[in-house]
């Protein structure tokens, strides 16, 4: 299945998932969300060296990696 990524203004920030969206719930950030899931990865053996993301919370956390880059989003100006 291929992933899907969702943002719903009205109720908040939504996730991708393999599986869909799901809600970021005030227990669940997305911060620590993604970190659990970066830790997944390095627990099945996996060493993370560079994490790329145009979210901050790509790259805040733990389980970041050696490196990290932010990368702007579209429509985001050079200036931001």
């Amino acid at each position: 299945m291929k992933n899907s990524c969702c943002f719903d203004p009205i109720d908040g920030m939504m996730e991708c998932c393999e599986n869909g969206c799901r809600q970021v719930g005030d227990k669940d950030t997305a911060v620590a969300y993604k970190s659990a899931e970066r830790g997944e990865l390095e627990k099945a053996g996996y060493r993370i060296l560079g994490n790329m993301g145009d979210q901050w919370s790509d790259l805040l956390g733990t389980h970041v990696g050696n490196r990290t880059f932010k990368v702007k989003q579209a429509g985001e100006s050079a200036n931001q």
